[in-house]
């Protein structure tokens, strides 16, 4: 029987950020997770290692990165409590079904009990059946509906008389 890779979970380290940015950006894409594309961005990833260095993981095998769990914490004014927010989740479809987001998420978990989080928070699609039964098994609940919607902004008279003074059209 052929022996399985190893795979290492680990804290990120700024070394990380380009392979992770690239994973994303071969994960969420415009056709498969349209709101997610418009979000995922290096700035985005970057914003989220500074912050809380400690809850940003890889995933590797032979040092190569497959997967990544990015979390925040957030303390909420007024509160005492601390939250945990699993900000993106992602994992090489090569190595789907490895267990490498379930061990991900687990290790991402322990860190936030670690921080002291009293309440851990995930979003995902509505339409994505696959991540709602996976954050299911972990014990989330409470599902609550959240409707995105956008407005292009092209066609609003400021836009346009800014678009018209950068590039008067000689």
């Amino acid at each position: 029987m052929p022996r399985r890779p190893a795979i290492e979970i680990r804290e990120m380290q700024v070394d990380d950020i380009p392979a992770v940015v690239e994973l994303g950006n071969m994960l969420f894409t415009a056709e498969t997770s349209p709101t997610l594309y418009r979000c995922w961005e290096e700035a985005e990833v970057l914003q989220i290692y500074t912050a809380d260095k400690e809850t940003c993981l890889v995933a590797t095998c032979h040092e190569r990165v497959i997967g990544f769990a990015l979390g925040s914490l957030l303390e909420k004014p007024g509160s005492s409590w601390l939250y945990g927010w699993l900000d993106w989740l992602g994992v090489d479809p090569a190595f789907k079904r490895k267990r490498v987001a379930k061990r991900l998420t687990r290790q991402l978990q322990e860190r936030f009990v670690e921080k002291g989080v009293r309440i851990m928070l995930v979003d995902t699609y509505e339409g994505n059946r696959n991540a709602i039964a996976f954050f299911r098994k972990f014990g989330f609940g409470q599902g609550i509906r959240h409707i995105y919607m956008s407005l292009n902004l092209d066609n609003h008279p400021k836009a346009i008389e800014r678009k018209f003074m950068n590039d008067p059209g000689d």
